[in-house]
């Protein structure tokens, strides 16, 4: 794993959180780079990254074959004031994400340790019996072996985003958590709602007192500050790691802008200039960005003239990295709503007014009355991120919405010419009719049937998922 991939940082959110909250304490030695490799299920050279930046920020020190030794210095008072600092701006965030986590994280653990055979768990006890005081809580490697079972790198990067905010696994000692599951238990039959049941109550038992000590911890740190302000600090998902990879985000604004005649067919997006400036990206972004589109058949450039809105019905070369990167994400994405949109979108109806669901049922019919069943997708995904109460999941469903638009230019490849206005027809009026009889299972079962149907489309062109 190379350090550009961003993995380090969770290794180095993780000791640095312990040891600045005091859990290591100066002199003491952090596990050794195999032990550490084994926690996070991480190569060498992704803990080194983590181990040197935790050096080069003056928290370890180094040493040849051994393992790191802490020398950063502080005294109780310290400890306590580098938790305020942390945990006091993201108070809002921290209070809402047992819920969130319910709707977004527990759908896809879930979803991948119902994967596993016998030989899985096998594995994951033998992992059980090496574990040191400040290894990672049973629970986390728990959901990281699950989730890799889906074999799907943006639910990974969502959990790992997630650990890094609430650092709670930071402050949990693993010996408190001892797991239930041995290899006993595995030869009397242990199946998948064992499993889950074992994680809810592990949460029950463990996070939520930590997390009740927590804010008990922040509510007296805000006390004790008086009417002084401090800036709120909310999750935010950071879906691309390294830079160059921004392409697809811009990639998929100027999709969204096309479908919606912001830059109608027929017409020139702005100069590079002016794209560079508007969307805050490089010169250098903005052109492989259009490079990109022009390979789906969404523009053409011209020389001295610029580039034109054409949606082209063009079959982008899949061999292509970056054609298979598009839509390797595209497809992670669906995986990620049909497993995550019956809760979240059960959630946001029951709480939405009346006249928001009546706006909704408008707009789906509108759509059918213009041949454009396709926007669908949009539609639904900005009534998440616009009406859901927990900021969270508006994050994660906005986020969601720019990869989702990459599929655009490969449903016109997947559907008979003429047919894309109409290819959803059926669900959308299902959906409306749900909504009109306030039928939320209804709708909710609609829409997991039209990802289900969007899924199977996508893995008919042959992608294979690749690393992100």
């Amino acid at each position: 794993m190379e350090k550009s991939s961003g993995l380090y940082l969770l290794v180095y959110d993780f000791y640095e959180a312990r040891i600045r909250f005091g859990f290591y304490r100066y002199g003491d030695c952090l596990p050794s780079i195999p032990h550490i490799c084994g926690a996070f299920h991480l190569g060498r050279a992704t803990v080194r990254a983590a181990l040197a930046l935790l050096e080069t920020e003056g928290y370890v020190e180094n040493q040849e074959r051994r393992a790191a030794r802490v020398i950063y210095q502080a005294d109780h008072k310290r400890y306590a004031e580098n938790a305020r600092d942390y945990y006091v701006p993201r108070k809002d965030g921290l209070g809402e994400m047992r819920e969130a986590g319910y709707l977004l994280i527990q759908p896809l653990w879930e979803a991948g340790a119902r994967r596993w055979n016998q030989e899985r768990w096998k594995f994951y006890c033998r992992n059980l019996s090496g574990i040191l005081p400040g290894d990672p809580p049973p629970s986390m490697e728990l959901h990281l072996l699950a989730l890799m079972e889906l074999n799907n790198q943006l639910l990974l990067n969502l959990y790992w985003e997630v650990l890094r905010y609430i650092r709670m696994p930071s402050l949990v000692d693993r010996g408190k958590m001892k797991s239930p599951i041995t290899p006993d238990t595995i030869r009397e039959g242990l199946d998948s709602g064992d499993v889950v049941a074992w994680m809810n109550k592990a949460i029950r038992d463990v996070y939520v007192p930590l997390e009740e000590r927590m804010f008990s911890f922040i509510h007296r740190e805000i006390a004790a500050r008086g009417a002084e302000e401090i800036a709120a600090i909310p999750f935010q998902w950071n879906i691309y790691r390294n830079r160059p990879q921004m392409r697809y985000t811009l990639a998929s604004i100027l999709i969204r802008k096309i479908l919606y005649g912001v830059y109608p067919v027929g017409s020139y997006l702005p100069s590079l200039p002016e794209l560079s400036e508007r969307y805050g990206a490089s010169l250098t972004t903005v052109r492989r960005t259009l490079a990109l589109l022009e390979e789906l058949g969404v523009t053409e450039s011209f020389q001295g003239k610029g580039t034109l809105v054409c949606m082209k019905r063009k079959s982008p070369d899949l061999e292509k990295a970056e054609i298979r990167e598009g839509l390797r994400l595209h497809r992670e994405s669906l995986q990620f709503l049909r497993l995550t949109i019956r809760g979240v979108a059960l959630f946001t109806l029951e709480r939405a007014s009346a006249g928001k669901r009546a706006a909704l049922e408008a707009r789906l019919r509108g759509m059918l009355e213009q041949g454009h069943s396709y926007r669908c997708f949009e539609t639904m995904l900005m009534f998440v991120k616009e009406e859901c109460p927990l900021a969270m999941v508006r994050e994660c469903y906005g986020r969601i919405a720019d990869l989702v638009a990459w599929g655009y230019p490969f449903a016109r490849l997947m559907l008979p010419e003429g047919e894309l206005g109409n290819a959803y027809a059926f669900r959308v009026e299902q959906m409306a009719d749900c909504l009109c009889r306030e039928d939320f299972e209804g709708f909710c079962n609609q829409w997991v049937a039209l990802l289900e149907q969007e899924e199977e489309k996508v893995s008919g062109l042959g992608t294979q998922p690749g690393s992100c």
